[in-house]
């Protein structure tokens, strides 16, 4: 195999799919990318068996074939290789794959292709079409609620569900919750959309990282009963195996009933909370809110630190409240609203606490408070 390929190009999908290479070496081919030479493009392909990406780049191919090589060392000679044409070549009897240009020279073992698995991106599912802003929407405004607990591996993840003509997304760690809806969705995979599926973390960060890459374009994305297929005009896939186990009754903790609301500037009590953060523990994270006639008081108390309070503005005329909750948390949700107000809603102290925006109805979040 021989071929020219720009350095640059190289580079970046190197290091968007690296993450995704198995660097337990369960199976040591599983630590490899396989690269294929064929019809002026370099293919490049990598899998932990749960995630596989395929990514398409062009390339002037003087003679087509293919083979492995282990991903971290082809990371680490390409890293601070100049933006310039490459030329790569690979020596079937040998094993050794040359890296070169003018002035640079690496050779790297390589690996026969015959065991790397073959990748499947449900390219004959039926699909359905989503604009890269909205899904990168998705993962922004969710993906911070997702838990990190693999005891319950239910909730490590985004679950997206087809509600009428809605696009559902929600994650939470069963402390707090964020949940997302994109109108005017239909679907041609009603039948697993309609009961839900659960998109794992790792595949999540790497659907966000190709979102990125293509923010102006389309995506064609396909489920069947075992996993979610993604695509960018046929050059870019992604496939992930979902989380099989049924989500939890997220309903259930978002209040239906309120008896309190407090609007706030959502700025002025961001950075608020950053603030005093500082004097909260470090294990809880732990803060006070307390709202008093159109004030609210952000405190936090720390033996080995001090003392803390920051006081904001708000609209609030009705008895004054006092709740605990983890800073980090509302910090997390209050950075996922793009509106300047918010709307803090709750039943009393010991409820979920309802936060919201009128300038962004379809998205909320909700945090549980605890007692400081």
């Amino acid at each position: 195999m021989q071929l020219n390929v720009h350095a640059h190009e190289l580079k970046s999908v190197i290091s968007r799919i690296s993450a995704i290479v198995d660097k337990r070496n369960t199976r040591p081919i599983l630590s490899c990318i396989l690269l294929v030479a064929k019809n002026n493009y370099l293919q490049l392909s990598c899998t932990d068996q749960e995630v596989a990406a395929q990514i398409f780049i062009p390339a002037e191919i003087f003679e087509e074939g293919s083979f492995c090589v282990n991903a971290k060392n082809f990371s680490d000679v390409l890293r601070d290789f100049p933006d310039s044409i490459v030329s790569i070549s690979f020596n079937d009897q040998e094993n050794i794959l040359k890296i070169q240009n003018e002035n640079i020279n690496f050779s790297l073992v390589g690996f026969n292709d015959t065991q790397f698995p073959l990748l499947f991106f449900g390219d004959k599912q039926p699909s359905f079409e989503i604009p890269s802003y909205e899904l990168l929407r998705i993962i922004n405004k969710t993906s911070y609620a997702i838990s990190v607990d693999e005891t319950r591996p239910y909730l490590n993840g985004i679950y997206l569900q087809q509600i009428d003509s809605k696009l559902r997304s929600v994650a939470t760690d069963g402390y707090r919750l964020s949940l997302l809806d994109i109108e005017d969705f239909n679907s041609n995979v009603v039948e697993y959309m309609s009961n839900g599926i659960i998109i794992p973390k790792k595949a999540v960060l790497e659907l966000k990282k190709m979102a990125e890459n293509y923010l102006d374009k389309v995506f064609k994305m396909s489920v069947d009963e075992s996993f979610i297929y993604a695509s960018v005009d046929d050059l870019d896939f992604l496939s992930s195996r979902l989380i099989s186990r049924e989500y939890v009754k997220y309903q259930a903790v978002i209040p239906s009933k309120v008896s309190y609301v407090i609007t706030a500037d959502k700025n002025l009590l961001l950075n608020a909370v950053k603030r005093i953060r500082i004097m909260s523990d470090e294990k809880t994270n732990g803060i006070r809110l307390s709202f008093l006639k159109n004030e609210m008081h952000v405190t936090a108390k720390n033996p080995s630190l001090g003392h803390g309070v920051e006081k904001i503005p708000v609209e609030y005329d009705d008895k004054e409240i006092e709740l605990g909750l983890n800073a980090r948390y509302m910090i997390d949700l209050l950075s996922a609203f793009e509106s300047n107000e918010v709307q803090l809603e709750l039943k009393n102290e010991f409820g979920p606490i309802l936060v919201k925006s009128l300038d962004e109805q379809n998205f909320l979040g909700v945090i549980m408070p605890f007692k400081l």
